[in-house]
């Protein structure tokens, strides 16, 4: 059996999709929503709270709810009472009219009645049967006078519909059994999860030659492949550990030579100990921010919305050098003549900006992917990098790594090691090379992780350095021009 495409089988079959059921007690159709909260998670699914009304009957009761979206997940919907009674208490449901395929749609309609174009001629039955996808059976129709047709499922059908004037939709229908303690209007709130809604965070900023000052932008887009349509929505972005973007330390390749992979594990700007791959995290709400106004999302449409506008701002570039490269092999730190010796040049770009009212922003900022351009002097901008803001609170700083800086190049190289008292004590000289290539004088944050053990003592050093952590310490040189900087301290690790 041929598999077609949900919206190729209304379109060739030119038919509706879904017949209501009957069942016991009152069938009631519920009004269209008249308010959407919609949650949308990093993780890739949504909720859906609706408030809906409908007017039921003392007793039971089945209620169908449409439009509902194609991707939504029948097990999740749930009804809950804006105030006062208890809901009615729902014992089945069921979404119905999501067809992929020819067989698919027939077996919607088992039992009725259908007419059947079948090369150039109609017959007209009551389905009795319907073969899997997979099973080259016919499809089985009863006919008048007890006569029986066997019709193959191929492209050889250029059409069915219902043959009596059914109540169909061509939408899917969300179709809930249940029992009423009372009668009359209620107000509903209809909560379900949905799949195909996603959204990304986007933020522009254009420095001047200076890289002092900008012009920053940003908003969010939104993408609906979920098969429905949410009208005039409220639409909370929410964050989770589970659905984080990657850091921007695990971006590209680290190894400075232009390898295809990176070091199973180094350490990121501003942590204490070196990171291996990723930990499985919680997929609950970790932050949430909401739209200011609401957005409407057709089918299969992506809609961007602005978070804030352009406005000028101060920022700053810098520079950071963590030469480190930690290999793949499993090694121990204390007393592992060989361990922290291999190193890469990659010194790495920085942007820093203020997220205060001060500075024109103070909002929080969802997270997202930022894009950093230069202006040129004819007005002409050049791409500068593009980097990841984690997430950021309002007050706080916006640090993005925007990757290789160019024109600084760093060297990091062991020039001693000594075993002062056996298994006890050791010393460890390094010596770290710093090269400006670029018209620009350049202040790098050259950082160093003191990895081997928590007791250590910077016995020498050539440079003033500031402890940036409990186990790393940070020199910071300004190199003019076409200049060179060389680095040397010594530490001793006692245990």
């Amino acid at each position: 059996m041929k598999r077609l495409h949900a919206l190729s089988v209304w379109c060739v079959l030119g038919i509706m999709a879904v017949a209501a059921m009957s069942a016991t007690g009152a069938e009631v159709e519920g009004a269209a929503p008249r308010s959407i909260v919609l949650s949308i998670y990093d993780t890739g699914f949504s909720l859906c709270n609706e408030l809906r009304s409908v007017v039921v009957a003392k007793g039971e009761n089945t209620l169908y709810f449409r439009p509902v979206p194609s991707r939504m997940d029948p097990a999740s919907a749930s009804l809950y009472l804006q105030a006062g009674a208890d809901a009615p208490r729902v014992f089945e449901q069921q979404l119905r009219g999501v067809s992929d395929s020819l067989a698919s749609l027939l077996r919607e309609w088992q039992g009725h009645e259908v007419a059947v174009r079948f090369g150039g001629e109609s017959v007209t039955g009551r389905i009795l049967s319907v073969p899997r996808e997979d099973v080259d059976a016919p499809l089985m129709l009863s006919g008048q006078e007890e006569s029986i047709f066997a019709l193959p499922l191929t492209d050889r059908i250029d059409s069915v519909r219902l043959a009596r004037g059914e109540n169909v939709s061509i939408e899917p229908v969300l179709q809930m059994r249940c029992v009423s303690e009372q009668d009359g209007p209620l107000n509903l709130r209809l909560v379900y999860t949905v799949d195909g809604i996603n959204w990304s965070a986007f933020y522009r900023v254009i420095l001047d030659e200076g890289g002092t000052e900008a012009f920053f932008n940003g908003g969010v887009s939104l993408e609906n492949d979920s098969g429905g349509r949410f009208d005039r929505a409220r639409v909370r972005l929410v964050e989770t550990q589970k659905g984080g973007l990657p850091r921007p330390a695990d971006i590209g390749s680290r190894d400075g030579g232009g390898g295809a992979s990176a070091p199973a594990w180094r350490y990121a700007y501003g942590s204490e100990y070196p990171e291996f791959g990723r930990a499985v995290a919680s997929a609950a709400a970790w932050k949430t921010f909401e739209l200011p106004n609401p957005v409407t999302l057709a089918p299969g449409q992506i809609v961007h919305v602005s978070l804030l506008g352009s406005s000028k701002i101060s920022a700053s570039r810098f520079y950071v050098y963590d030469g480190v490269k930690l290999d793949r092999f499993d090694r121990n730190p204390r007393n592992d003549w060989n361990y922290g010796t291999a190193y890469h040049n990659v010194v790495d770009s920085y942007l820093e900006i203020a997220n205060t009212e001060e500075n024109g922003l103070g909002i929080e900022l969802p997270r997202g992917l930022l894009t950093a351009y230069v202006q040129r002097p004819d007005g002409t901008v050049d791409v500068a990098g593009q980097g990841l803001i984690a997430g950021q609170e309002s007050g706080g700083v916006i640090q993005v790594q925007l990757g290789p800086a160019k024109g600084l190049k760093g060297t990091r190289e062991r020039t001693g090691y000594t075993e002062i008292v056996p298994l006890r004590e050791y010393e460890e000289t390094f010596e770290i090379r710093l090269e400006n290539s670029s018209r620009e004088e350049a202040e790098i944050r050259v950082v160093e992780h003191l990895y081997r053990w928590h007791r250590f003592e910077i016995v020498k050093a050539d440079t003033e350095y500031v402890r940036a952590g409990e186990r790393t310490i940070e020199f910071r040189p300004v190199i003019k021009p076409g200049g060179q900087r060389s680095i040397h301290y010594t530490v001793r690790y006692r245990w």
